[in-house]
């Protein structure tokens, strides 16, 4: 079950959904280059996405970032997906080609064409797609030092360490190429999630509740729930730049209105039964290098001992 849960869910008829249990109705494949790894190492890990994203794919992300962020299910037509032109930046094909996206199912347009559904066939993808995002910025990082560094950033937010979660961010930032800065919302929200992903931590996007969705969310072994809303300012061009105190300023009070909107849209009430611990983290982004946290405790309903 695990196995299929990792490494399954490569489908290509186009008319069976990912979670369809009956096998001998649809023509699927695990991951060849995963399976192999799995059994000589008899361990669950990401190692097709340990390998690394294709390098113009890592370029096309680099360069636009904004166009390889898809939140929702997306569709394509099937002449768009057979065609292959890597300098013309289309993410849908490029990812269902290099492997990120599969088929999903099938529908037809009033004009007969048919529109393909896909999605990100399993958990090794889920998990690694943020990494694409990460070496497409800073590259190959040592593997122990990105652990210990998530080791770091996990003490901090178990801490409420304001300050050395920001520190440990606005280094990563700093890494990146100032051409390679995108100034979206959006885009912060996927280098974060890049950044926190490659340290280590379970991290997921966009997750829904009945008033709308958090940014990202960490979950800690030890049951502790990380909620985090994102807010961003681009700092105007032709404006007197500010001082770095000025500069962090905006960052917090962009951090505060992320932290307000999760208490308004109540996005921690659907843990309080379940988590040890809820924290709640405003993250503010200002320009390209400043970035502010408020942290605040959200009571769970009961005793966890």
């Amino acid at each position: 079950e695990n196995i299929l849960k990792w490494y399954d869910g490569y489908v290509f008829d186009g008319k069976t959904p990912f979670n369809e249990t009956s096998l001998g109705k649809v023509t699927r494949v695990l991951n060849p280059f995963s399976i192999v790894n799995f059994f000589f190492k008899k361990s669950f890990s990401e190692y097709w996405l340990r390998s690394g994203p294709p390098t113009f794919l890592s370029k096309l992300i680099a360069k636009n970032p904004d166009s390889f962020i898809f939140k929702d299910p997306p569709k394509c037509s099937e002449e768009s997906l057979i065609s292959f032109v890597p300098s013309s930046v289309s993410p849908i094909p490029l990812l269902f080609q290099t492997g990120y996206l599969t088929l999903n199912g099938v529908s037809w347009a009033d004009n007969n064409e048919a529109q393909y559904s896909l999605k990100i066939p399993n958990m090794e993808v889920d998990r690694g797609y943020p990494k694409a995002f990460y070496q497409a910025y800073f590259g190959d990082a040592d593997i122990n030092e990105l652990l210990s560094q998530g080791q770091r950033f996990k003490a901090a937010v178990l801490n409420r360490d304001s300050s050395a979660i920001e520190n440990i961010l606005e280094a990563s930032l700093a890494k990146i190429s100032f051409d390679q800065h995108f100034s979206s919302e959006k885009f912060y929200n996927a280098i974060f999630q890049a950044i926190i992903n490659t340290l280590g931590i379970n991290v997921r996007s966009q997750v829904a509740s009945s008033l709308g969705k958090s940014d990202l969310e960490l979950l800690f072994s030890n049951g502790v729930h990380v909620i985090i809303e994102i807010k961003f300012e681009q700092e105007p061009k032709y404006s007197p730049e500010l001082s770095i105190e000025k500069k962090r300023e905006k960052a917090l009070s962009l951090a505060q209105k992320g932290l307000e909107q999760i208490a308004t849209k109540e996005y921690s009430k659907q843990y309080i039964l379940e988590a040890k611990e809820i924290i709640e983290m405003g993250l503010g982004v200002y320009g390209r290098s400043k970035v502010g946290v408020k942290l605040k405790d959200r009571m769970v309903a009961r005793d966890h001992n």
